[in-house]
């Protein structure tokens, strides 16, 4: 149905947009959506993660994020530099 396409492409972009923002950007969207993270620090992580799944944002995001994971001991979401 093109209404719920409609809808999936205006939540992809929200979440992009959100992800790419940063934290505080990401929170306020998983709230909306009725999720908390349980801290700013799995926030963070989850934040990272995301950047690194999601194919259609820029691979400077992506690799940074990656770089941040790592750094912390974490791993990416199906993201191979």
């Amino acid at each position: 149905m093109p209404g719920q396409h409609d809808g999936m492409v205006a939540y992809i972009a929200e979440r992009d947009a959100a992800v790419t923002a940063g934290v505080d950007a990401l929170i306020a969207f998983s709230a909306k959506y009725g999720h908390r993270p349980s801290n700013r620090d799995v926030a963070m992580i989850t934040l990272h993660k995301l950047r690194t799944a999601i194919p259609s944002l820029p691979l400077p995001v992506r690799l940074a994020s990656h770089e941040w994971l790592s750094q912390h001991g974490f791993e990416s979401w199906g993201f191979d530099p």
